[in-house]
């Protein structure tokens, strides 16, 4: 993953409503979805590294597994802000292993 993609996914569940008017973990994950495909288009491909791999891995989901799906069904009791800030600490662990 590009540092400058990282910093900005990061950035966006650190501070979710100044960057989106989403108001549920589904929401903002569609839009981050949005982003990358807005930085890779059609898809979004790659933007986000294997960090859906790592998603499914750490929750224990099949590797064919959306990455949404599974953070939203991990995270569905958790306040939308504390889940942000879950998901957020996920991305930093998964970046600073890439390092």
């Amino acid at each position: 993953m590009d540092p400058s993609h990282f910093e900005l996914v990061s950035r966006i569940l650190l501070r979710p409503r100044m960057y989106s008017s989403a108001e549920s973990l589904r929401e903002l994950l569609v839009f981050i979805s949005g982003v990358c495909a807005g930085i890779r288009p059609p898809l979004g491909s790659g933007v986000l590294g294997d960090f859906p791999e790592f998603v499914n891995a750490e929750f224990g989901a099949a590797v064919s597994s959306d990455w949404r799906v599974v953070l939203e069904s991990n995270f569905a009791t958790t306040p939308y802000l504390e889940a942000c800030s879950r998901i957020r600490a996920l991305l930093n662990q998964w970046f600073m292993a890439q390092s």
